[in-house]
C-alpha cells in the first residue's frame, strides 16, 4: 500500500486535506473549537511545503476548500425537502456542486502560494495573503457569497471586537497568518533558524494583541440602553404551511397574538420576521382591526411582505419587501431588498435551464427583482439600516454612509427553510459580526430561525430559541461612536494585505 501511495502521493494529500478542511467546520458555530481551524491550516501548508507541483498545490487546497465548504454548508440542501418532489434532482448538486465551486477559490490561492513553498517565512505570509484575498473575492466575485468566513471562528471571544477595526475580511486575513503558528514552530524546531522563530513569535503576538485589544473594549457591564423599546416576535410557521391560502388567517392570528401579548410591555416598535404578511400590499384594509386592537397610535409595526408593482414594459415585479406600518395600517416606509438570492429569488441563465426536470420545476418558479440598494428608513420614534435575510451576510454592506448612521440594523428573516442544523446559528453569527463592525445594536426577527437583540459589542442580550414562538422585548441599546471600519471600510484590510505580500517577497529568494 505504501509504495502505491507514493507512485500517487496527491491522493494521499488531497485525502488529508479534505479532512483536513472537514474538521475545520468544528471552529465555526456553533461549535467555536477555533483551534481546530489554526492547527489545520498550518497541517495545509505543510502539504503544500511537500507537493511537487503547481497541480499537486492546487489539489490540496482545493480539497481543503472541499471538506470545509461541504460540511460547513450541507444545510442548504434541507430546503429542497420542504417539497422534495420537485426538487429533488437538486439535492447532489446542492450538496456537492456549491462547495465543488467555492473550492476553487481556495484551490488558486494555493497556487498563488506554490512559488514561495522554498521558503518557510514566505510560504507563511504568501499563503495568508493568497488566502485572505481568496475569501475577499469570495465575498465579491458572481454576486458574492462570503459565508462562514475564517473571521467568524472567533465571534464568541474577545477577537471578535476586532471587526469593528478591519472587519471580517482583514480579521479573516490575520487568522490564516496566526493559523501558520504551528507550522512556523514546528519547522524552528527542525532547522534551529531564527527568522523563523521571530515569524511564529509575531503571529503569536497578532494573537495577543487582538484578545488584549477585544478584552480592553468590551465593557464588563450592559450597553446603555436609549429610551425606545422593541418587541421582536417570531411565530414559529413550518415553512411548508407559510404560503398556503387555508393557513393564511391562523399564522396572521398567530402572530396577532404575540404581539398582543408584547403590547404588555408597551414597546415603540413591534416587529415581524420576512414575509410575515402573506396577502398582498393593497389587501392591507383587511389587517387593520387587528392593528388597531393591538397598537396604539405612538407604535408602529414593522413586517415583511412581497410586493408586486405591475407596469406596461415590465409586466408585474416582484419584490422581497419590508413595510413600515402606523397602527391604522398605512404604510409608512418600505424598502424593497436589493442583494437577492441566486437560485434562491432569482435564477441566473434561465433561458439556458431548459432542459428536463430543470425546465420543468422553472417553468413554476418566477424570479424577484432588485430593490434600489442600501438605505435608512426612519419610524416615529427611530431609523435603522434594512436588511433582508441574506443580506446580513455581506461585510461593509449593512449601513448605506456613515454619514447617514442609523440607530440600528434591522434583519428580518426565515430560516424555517433549514431545519434545526447549523444553518441557523452560522446566519445569527454573521449578524453579530456585522454589529460589531459598524458599532450599531441590532435587532433579528425570524420566521423561525433565532430571534435576538444584539448589542453594539455583538452580545446576545435577549433571543427566541430555533424553532420556539414566542417574543423578546426590551429597550434597544445606544449606537457606539462609528467604527474604523466604518469609516475606512476594505483599506486596512488593504494595507495588511500589502504588507503580507511585502514580507513574503523579501524572503522569497532565501531557502530555509
Amino acid at each position: 500500500m505504501n509504495s502505491f501511495l507514493k507512485k500517487f502521493p496527491s491522493i494521499t494529500f488531497f485525502l488529508s486535506a479534505f479532512i483536513t478542511g472537514a474538521l475545520s467546520v468544528l471552529s465555526l458555530p456553533p461549535y467555536n473549537h477555533f483551534i481546530v481551524f489554526l492547527l489545520g491550516f498550518s497541517a495545509i501548508i505543510y502539504l503544500v511545503k511537500m507537493s511537487e507541483t503547481r497541480k499537486q498545490t492546487f489539489l490540496i487546497c482545493w480539497a481543503y476548500g472541499f471538506g470545509y465548504f461541504t460540511f460547513g454548508l450541507y444545510w442548504i440542501a434541507n430546503a429542497l425537502f420542504i417539497d422534495i418532489a420537485k426538487w429533488w434532482w437538486l439535492v447532489p448538486p446542492t450538496l456537492l456542486g456549491l462547495p465543488f465551486a467555492l473550492s476553487f477559490f481556495w484551490g488558486l490561492a494555493g497556487i498563488l502560494a506554490h512559488k514561495f513553498k522554498h521558503n518557510d517565512i514566505s510560504l507563511a505570509f504568501s499563503i495568508s495573503a493568497a488566502f485572505g484575498l481568496s475569501e475577499f473575492l469570495r465575498g465579491y466575485l458572481f454576486t458574492g457569497f462570503p459565508w462562514n468566513l475564517p473571521a467568524y471562528i472567533w465571534i464568541n471571544s474577545p477577537v471578535s471586537q476586532s471587526l469593528s477595526l478591519i472587519g471580517a475580511y482583514g480579521l479573516s486575513l490575520l487568522t490564516f497568518l496566526i493559523g501558520t503558528t504551528a507550522f512556523l514552530i514546528l519547522r524552528y524546531k527542525q532547522t534551529k533558524s531564527k527568522p523563523i522563530m521571530y515569524s511564529a513569535l509575531f503571529s503569536i503576538a497578532i494573537l495577543w494583541g487582538l484578545c488584549a485589544c477585544g478584552i480592553t473594549r468590551t465593557p464588563n457591564t450592559p450597553s446603555a440602553a436609549s429610551d425606545k423599546k422593541y418587541a421582536l416576535i417570531q411565530p414559529n410557521i413550518e415553512q411548508k404551511d407559510k404560503w398556503k391560502p387555508d393557513k393564511q388567517w391562523h399564522n396572521l392570528n398567530a402572530l396577532s397574538a404575540l404581539t398582543k401579548k408584547a403590547a404588555k410591555d408597551a414597546p415603540d416598535i413591534f416587529i415581524w420576521p420576512e414575509t410575515a404578511i402573506t396577502f398582498p400590499k393593497d389587501e392591507l384594509s383587511v389587517f387593520t382591526p387587528l392593528l388597531e386592537e393591538a397598537l396604539t397610535p405612538h407604535q408602529t409595526l414593522i413586517s415583511g411582505i412581497i410586493d408586486v408593482s405591475t407596469s406596461d414594459t415590465d409586466g408585474e415585479n416582484y419584490f422581497n419587501s419590508l413595510i413600515v406600518l402606523d397602527h391604522k395600517g398605512t404604510i409608512q416606509t418600505q424598502y424593497d431588498k436589493h442583494h437577492l438570492v441566486p437560485f434562491g429569488e432569482y435564477v441566473p441563465f434561465r433561458d439556458i435551464l431548459s432542459f428536463g426536470p430543470v425546465a420543468q420545476a422553472l417553468s413554476t418558479t418566477g424570479d424577484f427583482s432588485a430593490g434600489s440598494g442600501l438605505k435608512t428608513l426612519y419610524t416615529m420614534s427611530t431609523s435603522f439600516s434594512p436588511l433582508i435575510c441574506y443580506e446580513v451576510i455581506f461585510p461593509g454592506k449593512s449601513v448605506s454612509t456613515s454619514m447617514d448612521r442609523p440607530e440600528f440594523i434591522l434583519n428580518l428573516t426565515n430560516d424555517a427553510w433549514y431545519g434545526d442544523t447549523t444553518g441557523p446559528r452560522q446566519h445569527l453569527a454573521m449578524s453579530q459580526a456585522r454589529a460589531i463592525e459598524t458599532g450599531l445594536p441590532l435587532l433579528r426577527s425570524a420566521g423561525t430561525g433565532i430571534s435576538a437583540a444584539i448589542d453594539p459589542y455583538g452580545r446576545i442580550i435577549s433571543s427566541i430559541p430555533l424553532n420556539q414562538s414566542g417574543y423578546t422585548s426590551g429597550y434597544l441599546p445606544r449606537p457606539l461612536p462609528s467604527t474604523l471600519y466604518l469609516k475606512y471600510g476594505e483599506k486596512l484590510f488593504g494595507l495588511i494585505w500589502l504588507f503580507f505580500v511585502g514580507i513574503a517577497l523579501l524572503h522569497r529568494k532565501k531557502t530555509v
